[in-house]
């Protein structure tokens, strides 16, 4: 996440004061996805780059950081125009897609991750923001249609009675 976070500020940063060291710099932060947790942040997991926040095993999965990955890539993939960071942004994107149903609740709720509890409200709706963007950027629907699955203003009166009941009582999903 931190990572992502970075890559965009670095690249503003060179767009908005064509500051040179902070394009190489951000071209530099992007080595860590080249590599496998631990020692970076990808984990491929059946043939699909997924990046984590922590570099741990077994990895935790968590969504809005593996996001906010992708956008710092997809940031300089536009400035940059070079095929290896498209290469990295677009292998993540085919991830995030692989990915969708294992934070997915009933078409419901966003997951949290490898904890098995529902998202926060909060998170809940960082997700579906997020995937709001990714689809924006990639016009996939999948992640449009996962967006709206998580909606929190789209929920009926059940689906909110179950949502809380499940977060209030601290229960597992999974």
């Amino acid at each position: 996440m931190s990572q992502g976070l970075i890559i965009s500020v670095l690249v503003r940063d060179y767009f908005i004061f064509g500051n040179e060291d902070s394009l190489k710099i951000a071209k530099k932060a992007t080595k860590i996805f080249e590599f496998d947790v631990p020692l970076g942040v990808r984990y491929i997991e059946n043939g699909y780059y997924l990046y984590e926040e922590y570099p741990i095993l077994p990895p935790v999965h968590i969504l809005d950081s593996f996001i906010f990955s992708l956008l710092g890539l997809y940031d300089l993939t536009i400035f940059c125009q070079e095929e290896n960071y498209r290469r990295l942004f677009f292998k993540g994107i085919n991830g995030l897609k692989f990915k969708l149903p294992y934070y997915d609740y009933k078409n419901k709720w966003s997951i949290f991750g490898g904890h098995n509890y529902l998202s926060s409200k909060h998170y809940n709706l960082l997700n579906t923001k997020l995937l709001e963007i990714i689809f924006n950027i990639t016009n996939d629907t999948i992640f449009l249609q996962y967006s709206k699955y998580w909606d929190p203003y789209n929920k009926g009166i059940f689906d909110k009675i179950e949502i809380n009941f499940i977060m209030m009582n601290g229960m597992k999903v999974k």
